[in-house]
């Protein structure tokens, strides 16, 4: 195939024409490298080649955007570029590139979320399992994330959260079920729930 054609496209990159009719776009490093010029007889393999490079390099900049903006476990990474049209196969390397510079680690991601979600949203190690688990984390991860936290007494963490979110706890039928009902979501045993709503008086300091 002869190249009849090189043009520099709007996004930067360059759209490369075979015999008159449009081939590929290829990255402008992809480009750089290739030293393709108008005339040059190509071979279709070649080009395969080159267009597979540019699809990697495009991929591995859109995984480096994502986490810019935020934090990403592995598999949510990979989901994410499969979502946006990425072959799996080509999503898992471009991930695993990512685990080489860095930028992605998920045994960290789990503690610090872990962390987050014992410290601010008040979960029960039940809950951040579940949490960490949809987040696609390996058990490893998981249970060394749960070493990691400080160890709480559940009875005591649940008056906390009584006491501090539902005061009218005692007053209303409809806040009580609601309790109960917020404190099961977050992990916590209804035997546990039970037991401290009916012995609250135990857990107010002096």
């Amino acid at each position: 195939m002869c190249v009849t054609d090189i043009r520099l496209t709007r996004r930067g990159r360059f759209a490369v024409y075979g015999d008159g009719e449009f081939c590929c776009t290829l990255h402008p490093e992809v480009y750089a490298r290739s030293h393709l010029q108008v005339g040059d007889v190509i071979e279709p393999s070649r080009l395969g080649a080159l267009c597979y490079e540019t699809e990697e390099k495009l991929l591995r900049e859109r995984a480096l955007n994502l986490l810019s903006a935020r934090e990403y476990t592995r598999r949510q990474l990979c989901d994410k570029l499969v979502a946006k049209g990425a072959e799996e196969e080509m999503a898992a390397a471009a991930a695993s590139r990512m685990e080489e510079l860095g930028l992605l680690d998920d045994a960290g991601y789990a503690c610090r979320a872990a962390a987050d979600m014992a410290r601010l949203k008040g979960y029960a190690p039940r809950r951040i399992t579940q949490e960490l688990r949809r987040r696609g984390l390996s058990e490893e991860d998981i249970a060394a994330a749960l070493d990691s936290l400080e160890e709480e007494n559940a009875q005591e963490r649940i008056a906390q959260i009584l006491l501090s979110r539902y005061a009218r706890l005692w007053e209303d039928e409809k806040v009580r079920r609601r309790a109960v009902a917020a404190l099961q979501r977050m992990g916590y045993s209804y035997e546990d729930i039970r037991f401290v709503a009916a012995h609250i008086e135990d857990f107010i300091e002096p």
